[in-house]
């Protein structure tokens, strides 16, 4: 059953690994579809190395450590990030791990103090996806309290692209 989709009057469920069904919504669907296929996780009817809800948790804690060094032993030589602010529609987009690393620690110098908390994660064969309630202080002293989402693309075990995604606060 893992990957199969069951239309349930426009929201789609779709049934994970161990038989469990994840309610996804359409879009989360075609992304599922799309990335499962663009990383190459299904070849020949074979899984390549799943990621893990620990694997997501440790993940994040590193952020929470605010350790550059643990997070990037995530990522993949060839990975991408796409930030959740831009002059682009897709955010600012950082290729390579050495780019990466230098995106990633904007994060840390623009809230130093930033904590990733209130966090749930669900996995789909290659593809990860963890919800978190981000907080800190700005570097202009601003407190910034946001929801956000992270799209994570595995490949052979490593992350290959992160996607962020923020709630936009009206003030």
């Amino acid at each position: 059953m893992n990957g199969e989709k069951i239309d349930n009057g426009g929201v789609d469920i779709v049934f994970n690994e161990d038989g469990s069904r994840l309610t996804a919504s359409p879009s989360f669907s075609l992304w599922y579809e799309y990335a499962g296929r663009k990383s190459g996780a299904q070849r020949g009817g074979v899984m390549r190395e799943n990621v893990t809800i620990p694997t997501l948790e440790e993940f994040l804690a590193a952020f929470n450590k605010h350790d550059l060094d643990a997070i990037m032993s995530f990522f993949s030589d060839d990975c991408e990030l796409c930030m959740p602010r831009g002059k682009e529609p897709g955010g600012t987009r950082y290729v390579g791990k050495a780019a990466v690393r230098e995106g990633l620690a904007t994060r840390f110098v623009g809230i130093p103090d930033v904590h990733y908390g209130e966090d749930r994660h669900w996995v789909a064969g290659n593809l990860g996806v963890s919800t978190w309630l981000l907080s800190g202080t700005t570097k202009t002293g601003e407190l910034i309290r946001v929801r956000g989402v992270d799209l994570l693309e595995f490949r052979n075990g490593k992350i290959a692209k992160k996607d962020s995604y923020w709630k936009i606060i009206e003030r």
